[in-house]
């Protein structure tokens, strides 16, 4: 896994054309695997539509295949909580 701080993240999604949605991201503790930590699902939307990256009616162009790409290797802790990209 590549470790990207939070502002990196928030940088690399912006040139991509995607940004957090802060409103529907939250907090918990992940205690369904072995050892428990704290965690933070993050909510990702195309800033052109609002669309979630993950809805049957987003993009899929390169920009979403390099978001893909960044989903699977990156990352990020921020305030002790994982993000869970």
């Amino acid at each position: 896994m590549d470790h990207w701080t939070k502002n990196e993240l928030l940088k690399e999604l912006s040139r991509l054309g995607y940004e957090v949605d802060a409103s529907m991201s939250f907090n918990y503790n992940n205690n369904l695997n072995r050892k428990s930590y704290k965690a933070r699902s993050i909510y990702i939307r195309e800033t052109s539509s609002g669309l979630g990256c993950c809805n049957i009616h987003a993009r899929r162009d390169a920009n979403f295949k390099a978001l893909q790409d960044i989903r699977f290797r990156v990352e990020v802790i921020d305030r002790g909580r994982i993000w869970e990209l």
